[in-house]
Parts: structure tokens; C-alpha cells; sequence
């Protein structure tokens, strides 16, 4: 039986990054917690955080990147098999390896510059997914409406297929799904799409909450709307 998931939406949209002729670009890199090890990457490789790989939203597979610390000056050369990272002001995401010889495991992000040294250009655009095989294909009944929430709320996930989305709003209780907020923005030219519990009117009252959400998502956080 379908399920009717309710949810409203909020359009965000972000300032998104310029081509030029040879690939370079500035921003903040991340690294992967120890709990992504083993998992499957978006490319299907096999994700291991002692190897000199790395997740970027448009490059593709196999591109190989130049990664400037622009605080200490060290430089390395990973190979791009993850599509991320999805959050604002974020360009790449590298293994915790790659981070560590870079020199910001402490502080977690560094300010750096990524130069793409296999090829001359940026790619337009990601390379489009797969088309999913008919036996694979789910459908949803939803209700989406436009609302201008305020204060807090709690982002429990990220992503850039619908059918992700789709995925983990199906899961929550009907609690949750009630006080469900869908922010769609575009990050250097991708559309993402953010789920956030609750709209809290006081921080205070919004950590509170936080600590019971993340029983369910360890890696939730709080947003200001």
C-alpha cells in the first residue's frame, strides 16, 4: 500500500562556483569519519580511508586533484571516486589518511586550493546516474507545500537523488514526518536536498532535542533557518 508522506519544502539557492579553462578552485576540505570505511562509494569502489582518494561533487571518476593546504603550504595528489561533500562552502572530501599528511586532522577542516592535473577543463556537470532496471523502481505519494520556516531546526540528512530522500522520510515515524522540513539547494551547480526535523524557536530547546534525534542519526546538527 502506498504511503502518503507529508513535508514542505524551502528553495535555497547558492551561489554556485565559476568554470574556468584549466580547473582550479578554493574552498574548505573535509575529511570522512572512520565510520565510512568499508562502504560502498557513489563510483561502486570500495571506500578506505588509507588510500589518497577523495569525494568531489562534479569532477569525474578517476580525475586526479592536486590538494593545496593553503595554511602550511603541503600539497598531495588524490584520485576523485565519491560524489560529496554536501555541505555549503565544503569542495572536497578526503580520506582521513590524505588529511593527516595535509596536516588538519586536529582541526577537522583546512582552507585549501584543488587543481585538476589529468585533464585541462571542469566538467559541466556530474556524470548523470545510472537508469535504475524496472524491477528496482519504488513510487510515493507526497503532499509539498512552500513555507518560510524560522529559528532552529535539526538536519539529520543530505542528498542528491530524490529517491534518497524518499528513502529516509518513508522511515521516520509519523511523529517525525509531521514536523518535516525539505530544504532544496544548490550547491556549485548541484541540486541537494536537506531533511531537517522541527523548527525551534529556542536553541536551547532545539539541543535538547538534538540529543534524543541523535540516538537515530549520530551525525545530526543544528540549522538556523
Amino acid at each position: 500500500m502506498k504511503r502518503l508522506i507529508p513535508f514542505v519544502i524551502l528553495l535555497l539557492l547558492a551561489v554556485a562556483g565559476t568554470a574556468q579553462q584549466v580547473f582550479v578552485q578554493y574552498g574548505k576540505a573535509s575529511f570522512y569519519a572512520d565510520k565510512f570505511n568499508g562502504r560502498k562509494t557513489a563510483s561502486g569502489e570500495i571506500f578506505r580511508n588509507d588510500q589518497l582518494t577523495a569525494a568531489h561533487l562534479t569532477l569525474p571518476f578517476g580525475s586526479m586533484v592536486k590538494v593545496t593546504n593553503l595554511e602550511n603550504h603541503r600539497s598531495i595528489v588524490v584520485r576523485i571516486n565519491d560524489r560529496g561533500p554536501y555541505v555549503e562552502g565544503r569542495i572536497i572530501d578526503l580520506t582521513k589518511t590524505a588529511a593527516r599528511m595535509l596536516g588538519f586532522v586536529d582541526q577537522g577542516t583546512a582552507r585549501v586550493k584543488i587543481e585538476l592535473v589529468n585533464g585541462a577543463a571542469a566538467p559541466a556537470a556530474a556524470a548523470p546516474a545510472a537508469t535504475a532496471p524496472e524491477s528496482s523502481r519504488t513510487y510515493y505519494t507526497f503532499i509539498a507545500r512552500r513555507t518560510h520556516p524560522k529559528g532552529f531546526g535539526i538536519q539529520v540528512g543530505s542528498f542528491r537523488e530524490l529517491s534518497n530522500l524518499m528513502n529516509i522520510t518513508d522511515k521516520l515515524p509519523e511523529r517525525e514526518k509531521k514536523r518535516l522540513v525539505i530544504q532544496a539547494a544548490e550547491v556549485n551547480r548541484i541540486r541537494v536536498y536537506r531533511v531537517i526535523l522541527g523548527q525551534y524557536a529556542d536553541r536551547r530547546e532545539a539541543e535538547k532535542e538534538l540529543k534524543k534525534v541523535r540516538r537515530t542519526y549520530p551525525d545530526a546538527f543544528i540549522i538556523t533557518y
